[in-house]
């Protein structure tokens, strides 16, 4: 009993201590607090509440948060009051950070919350410039995934001198507090503080500031380029299409790029006012080594040691899991086969066809067999004006004399029959005329087929590639043409891939990168060779040679693109960046520049000369229609005049 009793009472010494060291303790702490406590000298609070009041009704905010220190509750009480008034339906957030050691947390709430217009306004005597800095180095701890610098707006209230020498934030408004009634608002632009230029400063140091000519832009004058003198490092490799990129050192030792892909990152420089520095990768596009680390572009976008890669890196599912793409994609390349240009073995006898088309030829002899039945029904069964020499039964041709005689008319060499028939000899004259047009037509065209040399491919498609036992292939050997081949479920590509291995196991020059070797191979030696890549069409339009044939688009495109870190804040503006340049057909331009034929003259390509088509030589048929609907509307107005001269006749009698 006596020790449950000696137990309270220590417990009751020992709250009886706590309560005395917690008095003590909040004691320190508003003593300490006090200390931290000073009159602040926001002399001219009144004037500068009505400018950012008026400031921020310009801008246009719909919210804003506030930073303040401890001890300054009544100007933020005045600030709300203000707004209150003022802005009616304004929303304010309010942050005491007397502790520094919660801002990055409430930078990141604030981030997360209302990217990208995020407005903040400071009022701290002792924090500002550290506040500013933390928010400046905000994106380097993000992982390249925030954009505070040029998507943030602030406002500071100040009364004293601020480092800013190094602070990259874009959009900072300073309303500096001097005696008891100047406001003094400045722009910060490139570190150096700029008075805003279209206030009137003569009456701003005497009454609060009135909106009258400022606009977003005067007061932030980085608003209208979300990314303005940002410096970006772009990843980038030389490409095996040297009109994509290239570089060499210049006589000032200065490494110099060159290639659509540079006037491409120009472009987007100029549209979202971004500098930018190449940065070469030396081990290829992009694979997973055997630890499933990638290498290459993807490799430095995943490393964080670029912002963004502009190269022709194609877009691929494994790849887009690790980095975005920025679409619509710049360039699409096509898998095409160059083998050397074949001659036609087509046979003399075949040529004179040529001019016309087949159907051509059916339409001709349905002509000629309508025009005979409709000859010899009139031969045979007209009716006869008075005065017509009667016909005799052995002018009756029959329907085979009537076909030989067109023919003949066909042919230019009718036997000279005649009749004195006016329906008939409209017959004769329009059928005249249709094969005059005809024949002149098809002996222009065959003596052009004559003079002419038709090449033919040997192959149009993979499908009919590897049916040829007397074929062999061989390709530039990338990683990603592996994936593709090896894991496509189309049979063709297995085979071609198989194949490719096949051969490599006798010819080592199978897989090798240099695409000249191939061409100089599909030349020169005795077989028959194709070289398989994405490069096929540039490499036949750039090489001074006439002997190369171009079997296109033999498998689906590489769409190539460029790619930024995952969630970047890249990303939205980019886009919007290259939906402008595409609409724009700057990359229509771009995509001329690359496939331009710099080959010999003679080399050009030339159009296949190609068959007559019906629609070619239509007028002739319509010749023969015209001819034809006379002859039927004469044939009636013979029948109609008989018709009255037999009447005429009864009644006479």
């Amino acid at each position: 009993m006596l020790s449950i009793l000696n137990v309270y009472n220590l417990l009751g010494v020992l709250a009886t201590n706590v309560c005395v060291c917690s008095q003590i303790l909040d004691k320190q702490l508003n003593t300490s607090r006090s200390t931290v406590k000073v009159d602040r000298p926001w002399k001219c609070s009144n004037n500068i509440i009505k400018s950012l009041t008026a400031m921020i009704n310009t801008l246009n905010w719909s919210d804003a948060n506030i930073f303040y220190e401890y001890g300054d509750e009544e100007i933020i009480q005045n600030i709300t009051h203000s707004f209150e008034n003022n802005l009616p339906f304004f929303q304010l957030t309010i942050y005491e950070v007397t502790r520094m050691s919660a801002v990055t947390a409430i930078l990141q709430r604030i981030y997360l919350k209302q990217y990208p217009d995020i407005h903040v306004i400071l009022l701290l005597r002792n924090s500002t410039s550290e506040l500013l800095k933390m928010a400046d180095k905000f994106d380097g701890y993000s992982n390249k995934t925030t954009n505070y610098k040029s998507a943030s707006e602030w406002v500071i209230l100040s009364y004293g001198n601020l480092d800013l020498v190094h602070l990259h934030l874009q959009n900072v408004i300073i309303l500096f507090c001097r005696g008891s009634r100047f406001v003094y608002p400045t722009s910060l632009v490139d570190g150096r503080l700029i008075p805003i230029n279209c206030l009137n400063y003569e009456d701003i140091r005497i009454h609060p500031w009135q909106n009258s000519t400022c606009s977003v832009k005067c007061l932030f004058p980085n608003i209208q380029h979300r990314h303005g003198k940002h410096h970006l490092v772009i990843g980038t490799i030389v490409s095996p299409v040297p009109s994509f990129l290239q570089h060499h050192v210049d006589d000032k030792n200065r490494t110099v790029y060159t290639g659509i892909l540079v006037e491409l990152t120009e472009q987007l420089a100029k549209l979202l006012n971004f500098t930018f520095t190449f940065k070469l990768v030396v081990d290829g596009y992009g694979g997973q080594n055997e630890a499933g680390e990638w290498q290459g572009l993807v490799g430095q976008l995943t490393r964080q040691e670029v912002d963004m890669v502009i190269a022709d890196l194609s877009l691929t599912t494994e790849r887009s899991r690790v980095i975005d793409y920025i679409l619509p994609p710049f360039h699409k390349t096509n898998l095409a086969a160059l083998c050397k240009k074949g001659i036609d073995t087509e046979g003399d006898w075949m040529k004179i066809f040529r001019p016309f088309q087949g159907c051509i030829y059916l339409t001709i002899l349905a002509t000629i067999f309508f025009v005979a039945i409709l000859f010899y029904l009139l031969t045979a069964y007209c009716i006869r004006l008075p005065g017509d020499e009667e016909v005799s039964k052995d002018m009756v041709l029959p329907l085979l004399h009537i076909l030989i005689w067109l023919f003949g008319i066909l042919c230019a060499r009718g036997d000279g029959l005649g009749t004195k028939n006016m329906p008939i000899r409209i017959l004769v004259v329009s059928f005249s005329m249709f094969c005059l047009i005809l024949s002149g037509v098809y002996v222009g065209n065959l003596t052009a087929s004559l003079t002419t040399i038709k090449y033919t491919k040997p192959f149009n498609n993979l499908d009919e590639l590897v049916e040829l036992p007397e074929w062999r292939w061989g390709m530039p050997y990338f990683e990603l043409y592996e994936q593709i081949m090896n894991t496509s479920r189309d049979p063709i590509l297995q085979k071609i891939w198989k194949g490719l291995v096949e051969f490599n196991k006798t010819d080592p020059s199978t897989f090798i990168m240099d695409a000249n070797v191939h061409i100089d191979k599909l030349l020169t030696s005795g077989e028959k060779y194709v070289y398989i890549g994405p490069d096929s069409k540039y490499r036949m339009l750039n090489r001074n040679d006439c002997n190369v044939e171009i079997i296109d688009s033999i498998y689906s495109y590489f769409p190539s693109a460029i790619a930024v870190t995952k969630n970047s804040y890249l990303k939205s503006d980019l886009e919007y960046a290259m939906g402008r340049i595409s609409d724009s057909g700057f990359l229509k331009t771009l995509e001329d520049k690359v496939y331009k034929d710099n080959r010999p003259s003679k080399c050009q390509i030339r159009k296949e000369k190609r068959p007559l088509l019906i629609d070619d030589i239509s007028g002739a048929f319509f010749v023969a229609l015209i001819g034809l609907s006379i002859t039927v509307l004469v044939l009636l107005v013979e029948i109609t005049a008989r018709q009255i001269t037999r009447s005429k006749t009864n009644k006479c009698r």
